[in-house]
């Protein structure tokens, strides 16, 4: 058990990584290595709710309400405390260095929370919200998705757990649930017509750690053919159907059309088994094994703080920053290497502040 949750902590390391980098590194515009990436990015981030559903542990003295309050308190008040403190201090050093305006920085405030999913409900929903304080802070977007996915999984956990065809019949409602609500991605993005989806895969995760299937099923002699199998399967459906597109609710570029939140779905396990199989290897990798597990531990505070350190390094270089306007520059080696260079040192500083953090923490 000890070994899988050291996987599973490379697991969530080696995302994390995945997405700093797509976040921070330049390359070219749907090269090679950008379709890599984004082949990583779309199946890494719904794939943290297997792990998290298989990191569940039962208690039969807790109803569903104080699952859901552990759940807030466990993760929505730090990442509160994250988010705020960095709109403060962060809006600071952007309206210093960047020149950002007060009624930005109070808007940006606003939007960070509410999130495209809330605020396309109350203005015009071609209104593109882009500011830098804004983008810098948006990955608080998972965190909501976690909080209203907990619900579902909280109801239906014990159920589904009892039996494959209990879990086989509310992942098949979940997921007609999230396609129903496809269409109507103009008003809901990014994550709220996929929480049903997301909830199936946390539930999924559960049901595997309850019945053992890991040890079952994944420590298999040819696991490593089936895991290549598995890989080109995953990259096959990427490249066909697109179906990172579903992930950001644009049913309307996937031509996989009313089954693109189902093959969503089963390309989280088709890859997920690929994924595990690899983490799994470099768990057995001297040091890489422990710098992973490490950044997968204290994801948290790479997530929230990957982008700000990013960005100030590009402004200690000169360099360009990786958002929505440089979003893609014209390729060039030096493009690349202060991109990369800045992405080294956001690891090294998010890794230093995750070291203040749990000594902080081990003192109280």
């Amino acid at each position: 058990m000890d070994s899988r949750n050291t996987t599973l902590d490379i697991a969530r390391g080696l995302g994390i990584i995945i997405v700093c980098i797509y976040h921070i590194v330049y390359r070219p515009e749907m090269g090679f290595a950008d379709m890599l990436i984004l082949g990583g990015i779309w199946f890494i981030l719904p794939f943290f709710f297997v792990i998290s559903g298989y990191l569940y542990k039962p208690d039969k003295l807790f109803s569903v309400s104080e699952n859901i309050i552990y759940r807030i308190k466990r993760l929505l008040i730090p990442a509160l405390k994250y988010t705020i403190t960095l709109l403060l201090l962060w809006g600071l050093y952007c309206v210093i260095v960047h020149g950002v305006t007060l009624k930005e920085w109070a808007r940006d405030i606003v939007l960070t929370y509410l999130r495209p999913e809330f605020y396309r409900l109350l203005i015009d929903q071609d209104v593109r919200i882009d500011g830098l304080i804004y983008d810098m802070i948006s990955t608080v977007w998972f965190l909501w998705t976690m909080i209203l996915a907990a619900p579902l999984f909280y109801i239906f956990v014990d159920f589904t757990n009892k039996r494959a065809i209990n879990l086989f019949l509310v992942c098949a409602v979940l997921i007609i649930i999230s396609t129903l609500l496809h269409p109507y991605n103009a008003k809901f993005s990014w994550s709220l017509t996929l929480i049903p989806v997301y909830s199936a895969a946390a539930l999924c995760g559960a049901f595997m750690n309850s019945h053992d299937l890991i040890n079952k099923f994944f420590y298999r002699k040819y696991k490593y053919i089936l895991a290549v199998i598995a890989a080109v399967i995953h990259v096959k459906i990427f490249n066909k159907f697109g179906s990172f597109w579903v992930f950001s609710n644009s049913i309307c570029n996937d031509s996989a059309g009313n089954f693109a939140v189902l093959i969503f779905f089963l390309q989280v396990f088709i890859g997920g088994y690929a994924y595990i199989v690899l983490c799994d290897l470099i768990n057995k990798c001297g040091v890489i094994n422990k710098i992973l597990a490490f950044i997968g531990a204290n994801s948290l505070v790479f997530v929230f703080m990957h982008r700000i350190f990013s960005t100030i390094f590009a402004d200690i270089i000169g360099a360009p920053i990786k958002s929505w306007e440089f979003w893609y520059v014209p390729f060039t080696a030096e493009a690349f290497i202060k991109s990369f260079c800045g992405f080294i040192f956001t690891i090294i500083m998010c890794s230093i502040l995750a070291c203040i953090i749990n000594k902080r923490a081990a003192k109280l």
